[in-house]
């Protein structure tokens, strides 16, 4: 996998956002964070949001986060409940 094919697949899920997935696979890589407020990538960390949560960088929120989820549903699923989970 690379940035650009998870940037490439997020852009194919949400069509109606109207993102570029070669501009946004380069915000994938590196010290950048999103900030769920503005929505908007920053070279440096966002302040914590109300609940004291703070964002990880992009490539944690986008890579690594989704692939972790999908590991551990490999590992610990009924073999039914993790074909529904593939299908979505």
């Amino acid at each position: 996998f690379s940035t650009r094919s998870f940037a490439k697949a997020y852009c194919e899920y949400h069509l109606g956002m109207g993102v570029d997935p070669i501009p946004f696979s380069k915000k994938l890589w590196g010290d950048l964070w999103l900030d769920p407020w503005t929505r908007g990538f920053f070279n440096a960390q966002p302040p914590p949001g109300p609940s004291g949560e703070e964002t990880e960088r992009s490539f944690v929120q986008f890579v690594l986060e989704p692939l972790y989820k999908i590991y551990s549903q490999v590992l610990g699923e009924e073999p039914r409940e993790l074909q529904a989970t593939l299908n979505e």
